[in-house]
């Protein structure tokens, strides 16, 4: 038997599910419970706490071996491909910088 429609199949499952679910459930005659006499149990006495100081214990130290020095390559710095000589600072112009503000 095949069922096209999602919900008449979840429909009919779920009616099935209540159906069984519903027989197997029977009413239990009633227990009738008396209740037991209430003992007084004498509660034993608490031992005495004794507080002992904690022993003091020292740190141990912690030894580590030395780094080793790291070498570096040394840098290579470029050879300057300048011509002329230096001359020292150069002087800013005061007239071309005029040109370029508005």
């Amino acid at each position: 038997m095949k069922i096209n429609n999602r919900h008449v199949a979840m429909a009919i499952l779920i009616a099935g599910i209540a159906a069984a679910g519903c027989s197997q459930q029977q009413a239990a005659p009633p227990v009738e419970t008396v209740p037991e006499p209430v003992v007084e149990v004498p509660q034993p006495e608490p031992m005495p706490v004794i507080e002992e100081p904690a022993p003091v214990v020292q740190p141990v130290p912690v030894q580590r071996p030395r780094p080793r020095p790291v070498q570096r390559p040394p840098v290579k710095v470029p050879p300057v491909k300048a011509k002329g000589t230096y001359r020292g600072a150069v002087q800013i112009d005061r007239g071309a910088m005029q040109q370029y503000q508005y």
